[in-house]
């Protein structure tokens, strides 16, 4: 048996047989709080507000259940898509874990080995994750009194510096493609469009000109 047979037998299937069941577990488990609150407490919104509710979260989340899973799947992997999307934190976590890991082990992202290491370093996220949380559950409250002001004013600025770290780790594999996603995302956010139009907008457009510059390339080839 090849080493394409062992990943795909051994190890990818699995991964892919529990990943299914324990993501549609977690999808069923979280309707227990309101079943539980009708069933014991027969608290139970009305139509209205409940069809509020959803149109919240899909005006703030649903352009997210669509980009999200093609933008991250090629650094996450297939593993590392099961374990991400069930743990969460996956753009501020778990993607910048796999992309420094991948990196660090000098792995093409989307390959089998870059999914062996995505799922090694999404893995020791989720158990230190744990961790810090316990951690921070239990004494977080006493550690923010104690730090001074501008600590908590440089708080704010630490997801976007993972963004941007990530951003550039990539940006320097292509220049041109980096220089041509900052200046589209900066474009739409400029002309004050909805969050809803600039993700989409900005993730498959990048996506659009980096496939055109292949096959651009790949022709010139010929």
């Amino acid at each position: 048996m090849d080493n394409y047979a062992i990943y795909n037998q051994n190890f990818l299937k699995p991964i892919t047989f529990w990943g299914s069941i324990t993501c549609f577990a977690a999808a069923l488990w979280s309707f227990a709080p309101p079943l539980y609150l009708y069933f014991f407490y027969g608290a139970i919104p009305s139509f209205n507000e409940i069809m509020t509710g959803f149109l919240l979260i899909i005006s703030f989340s649903g352009v997210l259940w669509i980009v999200e899973p093609p933008s991250y799947f090629p650094i996450l992997g297939i593993p590392g898509t099961y374990m991400a999307f069930l743990a969460g934190n996956i753009a501020n976590v778990r993607v910048p874990c796999s992309a420094v890991a991948q990196n660090a082990a000098g792995v093409e992202e989307g390959s089998r080995k870059g999914s062996l290491i995505a799922t090694l370093a999404i893995g020791a996220s989720v158990l230190v994750g744990i961790v810090i949380l316990t951690i921070g559950v239990m004494f977080g409250t006493q550690m923010l009194e104690s730090f001074p002001p501008i600590v908590h004013k440089a708080l704010k600025y630490v997801l976007p510096a993972v963004f941007g770290g990530v951003f550039g780790q990539f940006a320097l594999r292509n220049i041109r493609l980096g220089f041509i996603a900052l200046v589209l995302s900066s474009s739409l956010i400029l002309l004050k469009l909805p969050v809803w139009l600039i993700i989409p907008v900005s993730v498959f457009g990048s996506l659009y000109v980096g496939v055109w510059m292949k096959n651009r390339e790949l022709n010139s080839q010929i």
